[in-house]
């Protein structure tokens, strides 16, 4: 029972340690699978990123729950650019429309403002979600 528990362990440490070495060997190659912030991404990698990424897209928002069309685009275009960057889509809807509600509610009462727009942009590969009054 014990040679059967070792030979376990062994033939997972061997396992482990190879597939190890096949990613620090790509690492060193300069290939990411996936982009990790703070390690500098080669020129390729730069240019499919800053192509891909969309514009600025705004939207306009005063009433959160009588103008769910607006929360949904703005839902939309986030899913869209997080994917062609690459980072997780996977945003609940629900949550999201609670926090531009949130939002909307805490700028409309700390500006004194009468709309809110919201603004999908991306900067350094990183989508963002940027909030201000109007």
């Amino acid at each position: 029972a014990q040679r059967y528990r070792y030979d376990n362990l062994a033939q997972r440490y061997a396992k482990f340690s190879e597939l190890w070495r096949q990613r620090m060997r790509q690492k060193e190659a300069g290939f990411s699978p996936y982009v990790v912030p703070g390690v500098a991404q080669r020129e390729s990698e730069r240019a499919i990123v800053s192509s891909t990424a969309p514009s600025e897209h705004r939207v306009l928002c005063s009433d959160p729950l009588r103008e769910p069309e607006r929360v949904q685009d703005l839902y939309r275009t986030l899913v869209e650019a997080r994917q062609k960057v690459g980072q997780k889509a996977e945003i609940n809807f629900e949550q999201f429309h609670r926090f531009v509600r949130q939002k909307t509610e805490q700028l409309k009462r700390q500006l004194g403002c009468q709309q809110v727009e919201y603004t999908v942009v991306v900067e350094g590969g990183q989508v963002k979600l940027k909030a201000k009054g109007k």
